[in-house]
């Protein structure tokens, strides 16, 4: 599903750009590009920092970066906090997977057999289609600015799936629905 949250993104920033921002085309590509561009070069960074940080802190950081990121669209109209926000949202996103793929085995789980882990690779590429309909679905029958609102509980939820991950609450969930779905 996180691999089409960043698809999605990409592909709403355009138009949310262009309706709420009011720039036009060319402007809300360079905006849609600066989140790849932050992406590429942060999920670099995240190489040489995954050596020195445990993926529940690289979350933390991923899932508070959203969050400012995001909230810089919905508080503010200049086009300054959509640079920004783009910038930031990306640069969350970039380490985000490679941390949550090898959170378990960090947190002395054994739940990632090489079914599970493609199980969860094949449903990455099912989250690109869900994600890209849901929001299809939910921009026809409301607002950009509604959509900018959901990324932010998405974030929100992610900061809360963190601290139940700290607290060894989320291990123990992925256990027994890997015991009731694998086993």
């Amino acid at each position: 599903m996180f691999i089409g949250i960043q698809v999605t993104f990409s592909e709403w920033i355009f138009i949310y750009a262009e309706e709420y921002f009011n720039v036009d085309k060319s402007t809300a590509t360079h905006v849609t590009s600066s989140f790849w561009a932050a992406m590429v070069v942060f999920r670099l960074v995240g190489v040489g920092v995954s050596f020195f940080l445990k993926p529940i802190t690289i979350l933390l950081i991923n899932f508070v970066t959203a969050s400012i990121g995001v909230s810089l669209f919905l508080l503010f109209t200049k086009q300054v906090a959509l640079w920004l926000g783009t910038i930031l949202t990306g640069a969350s996103m970039a380490t985000m997977f490679g941390a949550i793929f090898t959170l378990p085995p960090t947190a002395g789980s054994d739940i990632f057999t090489s079914t599970e882990a493609g199980w969860l690779v094949a449903t990455s590429a099912g989250g690109v289609i869900v994600a890209n309909a849901a929001i299809g679905f939910i921009l026809g029958w409301t607002s950009y600015y509604f959509v900018a609102v959901l990324w932010l509980i998405l974030a929100v939820c992610g900061l809360l799936l963190w601290l139940c991950t700290a607290m060894g609450i989320y291990t123990l969930l992925i256990k027994r629905v890997a015991n009731i779905f694998f086993f």
